[in-house]
């Protein structure tokens, strides 16, 4: 009997360092309770979801720097770049310098077309790198060249593994000119035939609330909020809660419709925290649109040890009551150290309507007319 105790401790021991070379994090390895626990662990093992977070160019890696910094639990990163000496200085569990015969590691000067050769001179590479995904998170910074060209070669081959291909996306500042703008529009054009399902932010309306930021700032936040929703979105199926979101949960709701907003709230309010968190996390920067009209919902929340049954079921309750009636909702809640009183909500709404939906090649003609009339307004200026 001890040695077979011993045997399982030794195999828990050897899932655990493959589990820590994936999530990059430590596990408290303790001895089965019962015989059948080592095929339990192992059906595990075998049946985690795969999370890959590739980020395109230079603002889609410095996306992949800030979730390295944040610790994102659950997900292999990923950087592409053609700008060796960019990617030399960030951080990921994962780099490719694409394009080194086209570019010599110099980048691709602002053209799509040469970020999408670089891609292509390693997309057998790039498919290797994704293989075995169950999701795979695309993102990067519209209108310049490596992550224009190259992200919708990279979410074409995430496609061709058999991945969940969530696209998430920025579009210019409205000050940066109309070529950058032009190049955006193409890349979606690309980029909404390898998607499930795609989340397009112009730059503008996430710093609309503090148009005052200067360049470095601007673009600084810009990064934050997208590797927050990145992070958001892999941790409310990875991390284990007290009620858990599952991969089928994430993949059923994402069937239900192409596009998605995303909104994340906290508050500590004395008064009535749920209720705030809830509605910082509907106008949230990300989120611009009709959630009334949203026929899927994933709601994560998130609090101390102090969190009671009844805030739970509060912000759950006020979620619904802002959706479609008949809308499919998936939940889970999880208690966190660290939260000093405060609560955190999460959603993932599919199937919303929005100025920035992108479901047909009409759809991004659209975005392009709606951020053409959103020029001229900005308090940001670009010098070129």
């Amino acid at each position: 009997m001890s040695d077979m105790l011993s045997m399982n401790h030794l195999v828990l021991q050897e899932m655990a360092e493959e589990n820590a070379k994936y999530t990059g994090q430590e596990t408290v390895v303790e001895a089965y309770s019962c015989p059948q626990d080592e095929r339990i662990a192992r059906a595990a093992l075998i049946k985690r979801v795969r999370i890959r977070i590739a980020g395109c160019g230079g603002a889609g890696s410095n996306t992949i720097d800030r979730l390295m910094q944040s610790r994102v639990d659950g997900a292999d990163l990923l950087a592409i770049n053609t700008d060796a000496q960019h990617l030399n200085m960030i951080k990921s569990k994962a780099k490719l310098l694409i394009g080194r015969r086209r570019t010599k590691g110099e980048g691709a000067g602002g053209f799509p077309k040469i970020g999408e050769e670089a891609a292509l001179e390693e997309v057998n590479k790039i498919r290797e790198l994704l293989r075995g995904s169950d999701i795979a998170f695309i993102t990067c910074g519209l209108g310049g060249g490596t992550g224009t060209g190259s992200a919708p070669i990279v979410a074409r081959a995430a496609k061709e593994t058999g991945a969940t291909v969530f696209t998430i996306v920025t579009l210019p500042f409205k000050s940066e000119g109309t070529e950058r703008m032009n190049n955006a529009i193409g890349g979606l054009e690309k980029l909404i035939r390898y998607s499930d399902t795609i989340l397009a932010i112009p730059n503008d309306k996430i710093v609309a609330e503090s148009p005052s930021r200067n360049v470095n700032e601007a673009f600084n936040f810009a990064d934050s909020v997208l590797a927050e929703t990145i992070k958001g979105l892999t941790e409310l199926i990875t991390k284990t809660g007290v009620v858990n979101i599952d991969y089928a949960d994430v993949s059923n709701i994402l069937k239900i419709g192409r596009t998605a907003v995303v909104g994340i709230g906290e508050s500590d309010d004395d008064k009535d925290k749920v209720l705030s968190a809830v509605k910082n996390a509907i106008n949230f920067p990300l989120i611009d649109a009709d959630i009334s009209t949203a026929r899927g919902c994933l709601v994560s929340v998130i609090g101390g040890d102090e969190i009671t049954v009844k805030e739970f079921e509060r912000a759950l309750a006020e979620i619904q009551s802002r959706i479609h009636p008949d809308a499919m909702v998936k939940w889970g809640c999880r208690v966190e150290p660290g939260m000093n009183g405060k609560i955190k909500v999460m959603t993932l709404l599919v199937g919303v309507k929005s100025p920035f939906s992108v479901n047909t090649p009409e759809d991004i003609r659209n975005i392009e007319r709606i951020v053409g009339d959103m020029r001229g307004t900005s308090d940001i200026d670009f010098i070129r």
